[in-house]
């Protein structure tokens, strides 16, 4: 299987990389991944998702029994508050936690960071943040961003 086909096997609704496909998105997420960290996601048992706020049915489609699935949620109506740069951003900190599930806290916050900075989207996961906070969004804490900001700010 080619590296396009293993990337679009991570992604358990056909319509979620559709959605990021006509944001514009999907291109440069795929582009940020390399064949070693799409393997490592199918390895994990991680697949994408998304969703909306409050609640939603999710459909999933050819889903593999395992013990454990690593299941990253993007909601849904962020697609239309962030640009397709900051959605690479937000989906490549999600990662940076599967590969890095034993930490968590803050700590587990500024590895994430560290995968999104490394892979070139550091200025887009700040701006994402700064957009989070000012639009007062669910999952973004300002201390929390705020904290995330400076260290991804240090050189």
């Amino acid at each position: 299987m080619c590296k396009e086909d293993k990337f679009r096997s991570l992604f358990l609704q056909i319509g979620f990389s559709q959605k990021l496909q006509l944001k514009g998105a999907y291109d440069l997420f795929f582009g940020s991944l390399t064949i070693d960290d799409i393997e490592r996601l199918l390895s994990q048992n991680t697949f994408f998702s998304y969703a909306y706020s409050p609640s939603s049915i999710i459909e999933l489609a050819n889903v593999k029994s395992c013990d454990k699935m690593n299941l990253i949620i993007f909601e849904g109506n962020y697609l239309t508050r962030f640009l397709p740069e900051e959605i690479t951003a937000i989906l490549l900190h999600e990662i940076g936690h599967a590969f890095n599930s034993s930490l968590k806290g803050l700590d587990g916050e500024f590895v994430a960071d560290k995968f999104v900075k490394e892979k070139g989207y550091g200025r887009w996961i700040i701006s994402a943040l700064e957009k989070g906070v000012k639009q007062n969004l669910n999952g973004f804490d300002s201390d929390i961003c705020n904290k995330r900001i400076i260290k991804l700010k240090e050189v």
